[in-house]
């Protein structure tokens, strides 16, 4: 792509785009009949915003891969289909002159840098691994109440089933309020609602530290709301579970069609958060070896 191109800007006139559909992307399961958006060439899950680029594509298989890296499988992309946008974050090493002394001294820059892949389904002559199989479902990596139990466990924040027809993380005590699962409409919605506020309890100063945003309809806050949105989403596929939402008003698109408008770098930073949060949550050992981030 163009070093011209505003990835940024891309990639949130995307959501905009499903958002004024009346779809809310970030809400969606990201899951295809062979499982979650995956390279063809490192045969590596896709993380943060590409997942959910990927997923809105509508496309039946998980694999995907530039013209070229299909092209070197035996495959062939059909005539007129359309290339689907994924972001990739590198750090470069900047020596500048220090303002005072003049000395170099080493920096590192982060640069985000976009690419156009294929999926397999837009593509003939590929091995059939990479073609979803009729009625082959992804198996979950874990039933959802097992990950909740790791991560809980061993002096992560308490959860207490002590109110109704609210959720909330106190981040102050450390503390998860929610219904129990009775109070829900479904298992499914109760771990979407769990799964949520374990996000939220990710970012305390002793895991990591994220600005939770305490100040309601500040950006911080908002920020944060997506984070935690888009972490249950991807314990949502991790786990093989769909809540059913209820109804997207007209006003809560509007509102989170503002908020993006306001901030082209909203969506790509809230999913970078939400898949930090979720790999903490999946992989809670990970705080002890690295410490708050």
């Amino acid at each position: 792509m163009s070093e011209r191109t505003d990835v940024y800007q891309e990639v949130t006139d995307r959501v905009l785009a499903a958002l004024d559909a009346g779809t809310v992307p970030w809400r969606q399961p990201w899951i295809t009949a062979n499982g979650r958006p995956r390279s063809m060439s490192t045969r590596q899950n896709y993380r943060g915003v590409n997942v959910m680029m990927l997923g809105m594509s509508g496309h039946a298989s998980a694999w995907w891969g530039t013209y070229r890296q299909i092209a070197e499988l035996g495959g062939q992309v059909r005539k007129r289909e359309r290339s689907t946008m994924i972001t990739f974050w590198k750090e470069l090493s900047v020596t500048r002159s220090d303002e005072i002394t003049g000395e170099p001294t080493a920096h590192r820059v982060p640069m985000l840098r976009a690419f156009r892949v294929f999926c397999a389904d837009q593509a003939d002559g590929l091995p059939e691994r990479f073609y979803p199989q009729p009625g082959a479902a992804a198996e979950p990596l874990a039933g959802p109440q097992a990950v909740a139990d790791a991560y809980l466990a061993s002096g992560k924040p308490a959860l207490h089933h002590d109110v109704h027809g609210q959720a909330y993380y106190r981040s102050d005590l450390d503390e998860i309020h929610m219904a129990p699962m009775d109070g829900h409409r479904s298992a499914a919605d109760y771990y979407s609602t769990l799964f949520h506020e374990m996000a939220h309890s990710t970012g305390h100063a002793s895991r990591l530290a994220r600005d939770l945003g305490n100040v309601f309809g500040s950006h911080a806050y908002g920020k944060e709301e997506l984070a935690a949105e888009m972490a249950a989403a991807m314990l949502q596929a991790e786990t093989g579970i769909s809540a059913e939402t209820e109804q997207n008003s007209a006003s809560y698109i509007a509102g989170w069609a503002d908020q993006i408008r306001a901030d082209r770098k909203l969506v790509i930073s809230a999913a970078a958060a939400g898949q930090r949060a979720a790999d903490l949550i999946l992989s809670p050992q990970a705080e002890t070896e690295a410490g708050p981030r």
